[in-house]
């Protein structure tokens, strides 16, 4: 399953979840059970990631949509 982690400068991961929640767009925030990957990355500290797992039912609508919301938010 394709799954990506990002951050945006000056966002708390939890406060890009959450908005993205009000959009009716699930994702994750935090470390994922990889707390040695957020440490060396220096991410631990602030929150860690925002994490997406698009899946093969997503349709490319769903996906335009989480981009035009993180668009909303940087």
């Amino acid at each position: 399953m394709p799954t990506f982690a990002f951050t945006l400068e000056g966002w708390h991961p939890r406060a890009v979840a959450e908005k993205m929640a009000a959009q009716n767009i699930n994702l994750w925030d935090g470390n994922y059970y990889a707390i040695s990957v957020t440490e060396r990355l220096g991410l631990e500290e602030s929150g860690g990631m925002v994490r997406v797992g698009p899946v093969h039912y997503n349709t490319l609508e769903e996906v335009g949509r989480l981009r035009e919301a993180l668009r909303g938010v940087v």
